[in-house]
């Protein structure tokens, strides 16, 4: 992603979904790569895939 701007959002999206989707306690490391770009106007689909990404890896 070229500007700070969309990487800081795309962090702080992938580390809210995180933390609602596992517990402290989890002894999980993930690494999330994006291969679009995320920003606030197509946010929704992007915590979409996310949440099924996050649900795929707790089963």
């Amino acid at each position: 992603m070229p500007k700070a701007v969309s990487r800081n959002f795309a962090k702080r999206l992938i580390r809210n979904i995180f933390r609602i989707h596992f517990s402290a306690e989890a002894p999980v490391d993930l690494v999330v790569r994006a291969r679009r770009q995320f920003d606030s106007e197509n946010s929704a689909e992007g915590r979409k895939a996310l949440i099924e990404l996050f649900q795929s890896v707790r089963t």
